[in-house]
């Protein structure tokens, strides 16, 4: 039954790529945390959210390639050529593996996150598209959430390390879970701070505080540090003396959340009384030492994609997404995720410096991605996010989305504004969608600066 409700899906979701590709996007963004808990009976064990990816980076692809033809070969933003760059040095990465197929299907992850970019960066020039991304992420938080409160209250389905008990919701893993709630508390937050509408304000505090509260039951400390700083760029960009409050409520939640402290505490343990490393930092420093030795031997190309996991006495992978871009990948892949992360802070940056002066929506998301992508860069460096598709779909939807502003603006284009006959500048009114309605004319445009159309 499972297999045919699966099968379902995919005839449907094909369906509606074929008619509305922006309505595709969003239906996979919002089922995607959805789907990792889910397996299909049966020899094959068919994996719905690999299945997913697969569908998603064969239609976008189809999409863009079928735009580009009809359209012409578009100007690739910087974020854009970067993303797709560390896609192909990961084609290097499958060709040297040893283990053909699984560095092949590691591949599909990475492609699947830069085609998602590369679509989102293409629809996000409607403001109405924009909007409806913004609503989607947080409302993808709803199952994964309900999942994580029903499996602390009864005490079942948690990932125990450490000595604690910790969510995963419908993640595989405590880690995914916590990189994607620290995405949530941000942009929810981002609404908070930097909207006016109460009744919108009111529902994203809402989610903002149950999102925290999911990402404290990870007990997962990169993720809390990346909501942290996340949240901290988030308040600063609205007013920086905010961030007292932020420091307030920090130490609020240190004192009144039992185990917050404890997860911290046990960093200056460096040994166990077995021998073994007292806490993971210290773990992880000995692993980062283990997975560098692995590309003594080929340092230019690197031993293959997902082969520090295959290759090491532990079988992980090394919580240090550059370390593993240099160690499986070689320098080609460690040079390409470097550009990736710098043009994802430059086009924070300039996101922020473009919308400021638009619509509120717009500043609102500026100050979501700039918060998010700061986090990301933090997390990056601790853990293993590089080909996380359930985490890196939404960090490349928002990339997508400030990309489209840089590319596009949202503000006036420069130049002298002709006088109407009363000696003052003609103003552009306000649209409910978020765009103006050019004076005069009566056309629509999004707050991207184009007409809008409808749904590409």
């Amino acid at each position: 039954m499972t297999g045919l409700v699966v099968g379902l899906g995919v005839v449907l979701l094909v369906g509606l790529a074929l008619r509305r590709i922006d309505l595709f996007v969003l239906v996979v963004l919002l089922v995607r945390t959805s789907l990792d808990a889910v397996r299909v009976p049966g020899p094959a064990g068919l994996d719905p959210a690999a299945l997913l990816g697969i569908l998603l980076l064969g239609t976008a692809s189809t999409w863009l390639l079928a735009t580009w033809r009809r359209e012409g070969w578009p100007r690739l933003s910087p974020l854009a050529l970067t993303s797709l760059a560390f896609a192909g040095a990961g084609l290097v990465g499958v060709a040297v593996a040893p283990a053909y197929a699984v560095a092949l299907v590691e591949w599909t992850r990475l492609a699947s996150i830069a085609v998602t970019l590369l679509v989102v960066e293409r629809l996000a020039a409607s403001a109405t598209f924009r909007r409806r991304l913004v609503l989607v992420l947080l409302l993808a938080a709803v199952v994964p959430l309900s999942t994580a409160a029903v499996q602390v209250v009864r005490g079942e389905g948690l990932f125990e390390a450490g000595g604690f008990d910790r969510a995963v919701g419908t993640f595989t893993h405590p880690n995914p879970f916590a990189a994607y709630l620290s995405i949530v508390v941000v942009v929810a937050l981002a609404q908070v701070v930097h909207r006016s509408e109460t009744r919108l304000r009111l529902v994203c505090a809402a989610v903002a505080v149950l999102a925290s509260l999911g990402l404290l039951a990870t007990y997962t400390r990169g993720a809390w540090l990346a909501a942290l700083l996340g949240v901290a760029v988030v308040v600063a960009l609205r007013q920086r003396r905010l961030l007292l409050g932020v420091a307030g409520a920090l130490v609020v939640v240190l004192l009144l959340v039992p185990g917050i402290a404890q997860r911290f505490g046990d960093l200056g343990d460096e040994e166990s009384l077995r021998g073994e490393p007292g806490n993971s930092l210290t773990w992880r420093f000995e692993y980062w030492s283990e997975a560098l030795d692995l590309a003594s031997e080929s340092p230019v190309t690197g031993i293959g994609l997902k082969q520090v996991a295959g290759e090491s006495l532990e079988g992980k992978q090394p919580h240090n997404d550059f370390l593993r871009a240099y160690v499986e990948m070689g320098l080609l892949g460690l040079l390409a995720f470097t550009l990736f992360v710098a043009q994802l802070a430059r086009t924070a940056v300039r996101g922020w410096a473009r919308a400021r002066g638009g619509p509120v929506a717009d500043r609102a998301l500026a100050a979501a991605f700039a918060g998010v992508a700061a986090g990301y860069v933090l997390m990056s460096a601790v853990a293993n996010l590089m080909s996380q598709v359930v985490v890196g779909v939404y960090l490349a939807a928002l990339a997508g989305c400030v990309s489209a502003l840089v590319q596009r603006g949202t503000d006036p284009a420069p130049g002298p504004v002709p006088n109407n006959e009363h000696g003052r500048p003609p103003r552009a009114e306000e649209d409910p969608a978020g765009g103006t309605v050019e004076p005069g004319t009566g056309r629509r445009a999004s707050a991207a600066g184009e007409a809008v159309t409808g749904g590409e």
